[in-house]
């Protein structure tokens, strides 16, 4: 009986360790896919290990001995940034905005750089203005060698504005605006941040149906691939800006007409007051519009300004 009680503590309490020192969700598919997307089949030949964070940070190590290659962190993105910290100091491979240069060292050389913390739990990337300047026209294929680059590089919380527009023309159907009303509020693609931030209405615009249905389809393949990688995608929110159809409709809200650049009376954006119903009302009908379409969200962007002057 003692025997019994005394094998039956063993492995419950087997179980509880190895309970205790697994994470959630599988970090170890997600970076061993990336790793392979870079250097193919070698990347099975390499070993992957999940380690504890060190106090809600992530932590990662690498070990390579004899051949052989053993990466350990305490996300698919620590893993990762492990992965191009050993590429960039042992075999002189660099993997950078600008070009890369990946050599075919085997077997992989020996290293060691154990218990790296990171001083960040959230490592924020990208620019508002990068959806204008760089981005607008990618299509999954170049989305997908960024993401992967955001994780080499450690990144972990990335802006994710995608389909901005696609979910506030739903917002704006519901608040009684017709589909022309909407579409002549958008900037073509290229000038959307600018838009975004108050800066700019209808220049070049409007965005086609077309857009709209790909940019959806788009932003759930990017929203997919960071969080399958950990990864905790900031998302867009109302900032206040409004279409004139909807300036029109309520003429006794005390709107605000901005103006920014130069640019003729007909291009600026109309600001909502913060103290508005209106302004709580569109908010939650645009995070119920976004959660209805990609799902639950954690951190959200609300806009900003970009040297704008009031009226």
């Amino acid at each position: 009986m003692i025997h019994t009680i005394i094998k039956y503590l063993l492995i419950s309490a087997t179980l509880f360790f190895c309970s205790c020192h697994k994470p959630k969700t599988d970090i170890i598919t997600p970076a061993k896919q990336l790793i392979e997307r870079q250097i193919g089949e070698r990347a099975q030949s390499i070993h992957f290990e999940y380690i504890e964070p060190s106090d809600g940070k992530d932590i990662f190590e690498v070990i390579a001995s004899d051949g052989r290659l053993t990466l350990r962190g305490s996300s698919s993105v620590a893993i990762c940034y492990a992965f191009h910290t050993y590429m960039k100091e042992a075999c002189k491979s660099m993997k950078t905005w600008s070009g890369e240069h990946i050599t075919s060292v085997m077997p992989w050389p020996d290293y060691e750089l154990y218990e790296q913390v990171s001083p960040y739990e959230l490592r924020y990337f990208l620019n508002v203005c990068t959806f204008g300047y760089t981005t607008p026209y990618w299509d999954w294929e170049r989305w997908e060698k960024e993401i992967d680059r955001m994780a080499l590089y450690g990144v972990n919380m990335p802006l994710a504005t995608v389909a901005s527009e696609a979910i506030a023309e739903r917002v704006w159907l519901r608040m009684g605006l017709n589909k022309e009303e909407i579409r002549e509020f958008f900037t073509a693609p290229a000038h959307l941040p600018w838009h975004r931030m108050g800066n700019l209405n209808k220049w070049d615009g409007p965005l086609s149906d077309a857009w709209q249905q790909n940019q959806i389809a788009l932003q759930h393949q990017i929203l997919t691939r960071m969080r399958e990688l950990g990864m905790q995608p900031i998302a867009p929110a109302f900032a206040g800006f409004v279409p004139e159809g909807f300036v029109q409709k309520h003429p006794d809200t005390q709107f605000r007409h901005m103006r920014w650049g130069g640019f003729d009376e007909e291009y600026n954006a109309y600001v909502l007051p913060p103290d508005s119903p209106f302004f709580e009302e569109i908010g939650k009908l645009f995070v119920e519009e976004w959660e209805k379409e990609f799902g639950e969200r954690f951190f959200v962007k609300f806009g900003g300004t970009s040297s704008i002057v009031n009226k």
